[in-house]
């Protein structure tokens, strides 16, 4: 198993970090997508996404990820690509982070 990671993004008040990632099982797996929510020092675990987990490499699947005020993620997909998880919110002790995903 191999995860390779495409992209950081940190929260306004870089407490977190959202985490594109992308995860090969093997030959006999595709490629797939992953997005993950971590505390800005975390290193990356191994394993599925937190937030998003879909078909296809980070750079056809994720046309653009951003955070907003509240706290809140919003990450827009390529339709053609099929979502297999995706949370509406994550929360992290008191704080709870809005994900819209699109």
């Amino acid at each position: 198993m191999r995860q390779q990671i495409s992209q950081v993004i940190y929260s306004p008040d870089h407490k977190f970090k959202a985490v594109i990632y992308e995860r090969d099982c093997g030959a006999t797996t595709n490629f797939s997508t992953q997005v993950s929510i971590l505390r800005a020092s975390q290193t990356l675990p191994r394993g599925n996404g937190n937030v998003l987990d879909m078909d296809g490499m980070p750079e056809d699947s994720i046309s653009d990820i951003a955070w907003s005020g509240g706290p809140s993620l919003s990450i827009n997909t390529a339709s053609e690509y099929p979502i297999f998880f995706q949370a509406k919110s994550f929360r992290w002790f008191f704080t709870e982070i809005d994900i819209d995903i699109q």
